[in-house]
């Protein structure tokens, strides 16, 4: 007589919620609910690439760092959708206690690479020549070149410190960080006066002699929402991971 042996798995991955249909530049991603921290942003990051279970699958699967112009998308969507749980701690939590990393830049002497070329271990190229050579074949629009989901920010096309949201979603900064062909209109409305209602403050983004790596940190700070380029990772914060399914079965979310 036939029989059957039921084993349990050998080994149980861990389940993060995952929100799907996240609207970015006319497709959607997804994004895990909390956002990883708070912690260093390398530890965030090590904390994404760890192997987890889908929760409706059960599929193994991973989380890679969001891109800038992602996690403003991911940040807009929570703050537009307050009364949803899982979104509530994104503006009192991540924006209002500690932050919330963005994503990776470069700064140079003449401006800031937004999600700029890494090398094949992830971690950003910093040699000078490089990171000009990154800028061939990027359309120049409004002063910022855009390529895929890279950006090249020089300095002129935007202001430091204390400025209106409006300005800020002009600027070429705040274009840069959402992918934003005319109008940074997310972070528009995260900087509104509804949520920060003394404006934007820009600080960190200064030039330097050599290229160095940073990761942009967005708050809540004295009724302003701060952009600041000063720290490297070293300053406690949240980052959002998108999922990626750990098998061909799956398509990575769209970009």
């Amino acid at each position: 007589m036939g029989y059957t042996i039921h084993k349990a798995p050998t080994e149980q991955l861990p389940i993060r919620t995952i929100v799907d249909g996240i609207p970015h530049l006319g497709g959607v991603l997804s994004s895990t609910f909390p956002a990883f921290g708070p912690n260093y942003f390398s530890n965030n990051v090590a904390e994404m690439k760890k192997r987890y279970a889908h929760p409706k699958t059960g599929q193994e699967m991973s989380f890679r760092e969001a891109t800038p112009a992602e996690s403003v998308s991911i940040a807009y969507f929570a703050f537009e959708n307050p009364l949803v749980p899982e979104f509530k701690a994104v503006r009192s939590e991540v924006f209002g206690r500690r932050w919330l990393q963005s994503g990776r830049i470069a700064k140079t002497s003449d401006g800031v690479h937004i999600n700029p070329i890494r090398s094949s271990d992830g971690s950003v190229i910093l040699n000078d020549n490089s990171l000009k050579k990154s800028i061939d074949g990027m359309e120049k629009v409004n002063g910022i070149y855009l390529l895929e989901n890279r950006v090249f920010v020089p300095y002129e096309t935007f202001k430091q410190g204390e400025q209106t949201a409006e300005d800020f979603a002009q600027g070429g900064l705040g274009r840069g960080i959402e992918y934003a062909r005319e109008r940074a209109v997310k972070l528009e409305r995260i900087a509104s006066k509804e949520f920060h209602p003394n404006g934007v403050n820009v600080v960190g983004f200064d030039g330097v002699s050599k290229p160095i790596a940073r990761v942009v940190y967005l708050g809540s700070c004295g009724g302003f929402l701060r952009v600041d380029g000063s720290w490297d990772g070293d300053v406690d914060g949240y980052a959002f991971g998108v999922p990626v399914l750990n098998s061909a079965e799956g398509t990575a979310p769209k970009k």
